[in-house]
């Protein structure tokens, strides 16, 4: 960390605190990962202790707290009228304020993005049409009663989605599905496409997602963080997959489901988180739906619990893992408070 000493002792810390946050929730990530409910809570736990962690250990310093003592501050005497200090404010170190400068930057133009993309996607959604197929809207009431979400979906179609996705800000949750989809992608299980779409709006991946992208904008700097925000959406694609298979369907037949509608969506027409997501993504996902034999685990609300636990002991231990200034020595009464230049 001496390497790092230009950024300055608190740079270091939070790179340090933060780098430590996202490594222990990768590797926890990656040892549940046959339970991708569980790898998915695990790296938002991690995220969210690497966004906490700085601001409990600014607390702890404020409060002057810590686990480890360290020697008192020194006593400073103020030389009235001396050029030499008037001279010397003239070559203070601004590398702190350039370096936070800069973070401020960076952002901010990653905050403004996820802006844009919002009032992107409800004028995306505003522009679909409602869906009137009878046999379409079975399908996503059938898919929604295997749920048991409480939220009515809409279904409406776009030429401007390449698959279907789900958008879930708003009183209701909208499907979207491109046009004139049941007519086009042959072997397509509807009620499963529309299951894994409304576990994404189950799940409140949305609302998940919102604060891994904030995160992500906050920490850009810290490479860990663009990894763990990888790994969320890949597990958030595995476990709405899983509840596809929890639902009764065959996870061969929704295997090429996924494969029949990358058939139709060779030519992208719009930037938007769809079924398919990349072409590597994809391949992974049928490789593991081939492979699933029996309904995998449910995330489990005493795992959860004890996640939080573990997450909450992390960000509180890293934030008194500090050292406190030791009590100041009394003073003598002799010792001068201001020395003049002579």
């Amino acid at each position: 960390m001496d390497a790092l000493g230009w950024a300055g002792a608190w740079g270091v810390q939070l790179a340090g605190q933060t780098f430590v946050c996202l490594a222990l929730g990768l590797w926890a990530a990656a040892r549940c990962d046959r339970t991708p409910a569980r790898s998915h809570a695990v790296v938002l736990l991690a995220m969210a202790a690497a966004v906490l962690s700085p601001v409990a250990t600014r607390t702890v310093r404020g409060l002057n707290g810590g686990l480890f003592v360290g020697p008192a501050p020194p006593t400073v005497y103020r030389v009235a009228d001396d050029p030499r200090a008037a001279a010397s404010g003239h070559h203070r170190d601004t590398t702190g304020e350039l370096l936070a400068a800069a973070w401020a930057v960076g952002a901010a133009v990653l905050l403004v993005g996820l802006g844009v993309g919002y009032v992107r996607g409800r004028r995306l959604v505003a522009r679909a049409e409602p869906v009137r197929d009878a046999a379409l809207l079975a399908n996503l009431a059938a898919a929604r009663a295997a749920l048991g979400l409480r939220a009515e979906p809409e279904l409406r179609s776009s030429p401007e989605v390449p698959t279907p996705m789900a958008w879930g800000w708003g009183r209701s949750p909208v499907v979207l599905i491109p046009d004139e989809a049941a007519g086009r992608a042959d072997g397509v299980d509807w009620v499963s496409v529309f299951v894994h779409e409304l576990a994404h709006i189950g799940r409140r991946d949305h609302l998940t997602t919102l604060f891994a992208d904030v995160a992500a904008a906050l920490l850009f700097w810290n490479p860990a963080v663009w990894l763990a925000r990888r790994q969320l959406a890949r597990a958030s694609e595995f476990a709405c997959d899983d509840r596809v298979v929890i639902a009764g369907k065959s996870p061969v037949d929704f295997a090429v489901t996924l494969l029949a509608l990358r058939r139709e969506a060779l030519v992208p027409r719009a930037a938007a988180p769809t079924l398919i997501g990349s072409r590597a993504g994809l391949k992974a996902r049928v490789r593991r739906l081939l492979q699933v034999v029996d309904p995998p685990a449910r995330l489990g609300s005493v795992w959860a619990a004890a996640a939080v636990g573990v997450a909450a002991l992390i960000v509180v231990g890293l934030a008194v893992a500090q050292t406190r200034p030791g009590p100041r020595p009394e003073e003598s009464s002799a010792a001068p408070s201001v020395l003049t230049a002579g």
